[in-house]
This record gives structure tokens, sequence and C-alpha cells, in this order.
């Protein structure tokens, strides 16, 4: 479970967001959205470790993430950043393996179970064809496909991902809706930092927009992804439909002319 407290964050004396607090249980998937600018980003680098709050705290499985080593965070909470750097020369195959580094002690090689959870992973996730090719040679949606297999195979009990549909096709979107709904089964905590609305709508359970430096709105996304609230908040005309199967907001801008 991830437990957010009063967090707050500075740039240069200027607050990017105030006192925001929320949780995500185990088993739960939660979305933060809202308009550029609005520190989505911010706060999932400082929830993840990469910034230093100016405030607040935040507890991962009842653990205080600052008192933890970066080991022994990386064992609670993995964390799929926006545009990582990943070591071009390595295969796929590599760089999977490595997201088992925080169970492996000084010299130590990974044991069966390591080689087993990345070979679970491999076919959960279904990119069998990369694991033999260079990273430098796929392509900017392949990456984030291992990137998200390199969360699951670091095997914590809470997951953080910014904006991990960004360059995925319409078609691993809905893959990627398919492993959500699996590790939350697993009794994972999933927060997603999102701009596709629609997409958020199919994957969380719970909706939180950022606005202005703090939470405006919280709940289900029936209740968050309103024609009202997302007008205002988006500052443009926006009208909202429901998905024919699932009946989960489908969410588009309309023409300010008509």
């Amino acid at each position: 479970m991830l437990d957010i407290k009063k967090l707050t964050f500075k740039y240069d004396n200027t607050p990017i967001f105030n006192n925001i607090e929320f949780q995500v249980n185990s088993g739960e998937s939660v979305g933060i959205v809202g308009p550029n600018g609005c520190g989505k980003t911010t706060l999932i680098r400082v929830i993840s470790g990469v910034l230093e709050p100016f405030n607040g705290e935040i507890y991962v499985d009842g653990q205080d993430l600052k008192k933890l080593s970066v080991v022994e965070r990386s064992r609670h909470l993995s964390v799929a950043p926006q545009m990582p750097e990943f070591p071009l020369d390595y295969t796929v195959y590599q760089m999977l393996m490595m997201a088992r580094n925080p169970y492996l002690s000084l010299f130590s090689w990974e044991s069966k179970q390591d080689f087993d959870i990345v070979q679970q992973v491999i076919s959960l996730t279904e990119i069998e064809y990369l694991v033999e090719r260079l990273i430098r040679d796929i392509s900017g949606g392949e990456r984030q496909r291992v990137l998200l297999a390199m969360t699951m195979i670091q095997s914590t009990k809470t997951v953080i991902m910014d904006e991990p549909t960004a360059s995925f096709d319409l078609g691993y979107q809905i893959e990627f809706y398919r492993i959500i709904k699996l590790l939350k089964s697993r009794g994972i905590a999933v927060l997603l930092a999102m701009h596709d609305l629609s997409l958020a709508a199919q994957c969380c359970d719970r909706i939180i927009i950022l606005f202005k430096g703090r939470i405006h709105a919280e709940g289900n996304p029936k209740e968050v992804l309103t024609e009202e609230i997302l007008s205002d908040v988006y500052n443009t005309p926006i009208k909202v439909m429901y998905h024919p199967d699932s009946e989960s907001p489908v969410v588009v801008s309309t023409d300010r002319t008509n």
C-alpha cells in the first residue's frame, strides 16, 4: 500500500503542489491526471525518491520511505519513469535480469527463482520476440514494454508508472489494461500518471485530478471525469460519452466555435 501524507514540493520557493494526501490500497489502481504543467511527473518523482519533498511523508507497505536505503526501497517500490535512459548496448534480456538486482547480495549470482520470474514475465507481457535484441535496435514503444516488464520482475507490492502508454499503439493499450488487471489481482497497488483520460478511466479504480497545486477532484472515473469538472480544469469544452462495453467514460474535446 502507498500512503501519501501532506506532501508539499517547491522549486526555488515556488510551490508546485501543497499538502497532497491520498492512498493507493493493495489491489487498487489509481490514476493521476491533469493539464500539462500541473505537477503529475514532479509528484511521481517525489514519491519515487528522485526529488526530496519540502514537507510531508511517504509510506510504502507501512515503511517510511525516507528511512529506507536505496536497496530496501527498491524491494518495496518499483518505478517506470516517463523517459528512462537505457544502456543501448545491452540486450533486452540483460535489462530484464537487472530488475532482480535488489534481491542479490554482493558478489552473488541470480538463482533459479530469479530466472523463472523473468521468464514468466516475458511470457505474460508477450515480449519473447525482443529478448535477444539490443536496446538500441528497438522502438520507443517496445522500450516502454520492456520497462513495464522490469517493474513486474522487480516483484514489489507497489508499482508507480509515469505516462506508461505514451508510446503504445492502440493494440498494446488494450494489452496494457490486461496487465494492470493482472497486477491488481496479485494484490499490487498501482499508481499511474496519465495523459489519456479515456484510457485512465478504463485502467483505474479511482482518479485524482491534480490542478493548481492541489487535488481538485477524487473519486471513481464516472464521479470525476464529468463534463463540468473537465471543462473547468482543461479550460476547453469537453464532451463525455460512455464505452459501449465497459461503460467507462470516453473523453473528447469539442470545437469552441460550434
